[in-house]
């Protein structure tokens, strides 16, 4: 996936919202051969989203190419995940959910987030299928029919904490968060952070595929 420089960037927002860019050496509004979806998608998050949600998918990617440096706490680590994988494809949609998602959160009560699988919910009414589930909001709202997963950490202060916590102190959950992270066949993920709430920090970040 391409990194964008800042004039780079500038192409992208206007080619993004206006199906134009500009050509650098004459600063001129221009048509030219479309960009594809996924460096859209990529270079909207990189100019407009919060910097801490820039380093959560830092520190996600990170992860993922080199889980080496995050290596599983504690002697129960059968199940843990071990080996990198090549780069999540990012996905606007699946950044749409994560925010989202922490918008719910933050203005539940921070004993029952916490208590699982509640901060996997997107309605206190506990009828509504979980966000992973089937018939649950990654499906339903943004297409992630064949696989999809979710990782949600709270009161974490920086972004590396957060992944870190999904990574290494994981053994209570399975190592489910670390194997999200390190899942080879997933395609996509998104990120997601909220800063405030009884919590004080929510990081999502979903994955999944989806048909294409």
């Amino acid at each position: 996936m391409r990194t964008f420089s800042s004039i780079a960037d500038a192409w992208v927002s206007l080619k993004f919202e206006g199906l134009f860019t500009v050509r650098a050496e004459e600063g001129l509004a221009m048509p030219l051969s479309p960009w594809t979806k996924e460096e859209l998608e990529y270079g909207w998050f990189l100019m407009s989203a919060p910097a801490d949600e820039k380093h959560l998918w830092h520190f996600v990617m990170d992860a993922r190419r080199n889980p080496e440096k995050y290596p599983p706490l504690g002697t129960d680590t059968a199940g843990a995940a071990m080996g990198g994988c090549i780069d999540f494809r990012f996905s606007r949609s699946l950044t749409l959910a994560a925010r989202a998602h922490n918008d719910f959160l933050k203005d539940q009560p921070g004993d029952w987030v916490n208590e699982y699988p509640n901060m996997h919910r997107s309605s206190i009414d506990l009828t509504v299928p979980l966000t992973t589930d089937n018939g649950g909001v990654l499906e339903t709202e943004y297409g992630y029919d064949l696989w999809r997963s979710e990782n949600v950490a709270t009161g974490q202060a920086t972004a590396e904490d957060a992944v870190r916590f999904w990574m290494q102190d994981d053994a209570r959950f399975h190592w489910g968060h670390r194997n999200a992270i390190l899942r080879s066949d997933t395609d996509a993920a998104g990120v997601g952070h909220f800063a405030g709430g009884p919590l004080g920090h929510y990081w999502t970040l979903d994955v999944g595929t989806r048909t294409r």
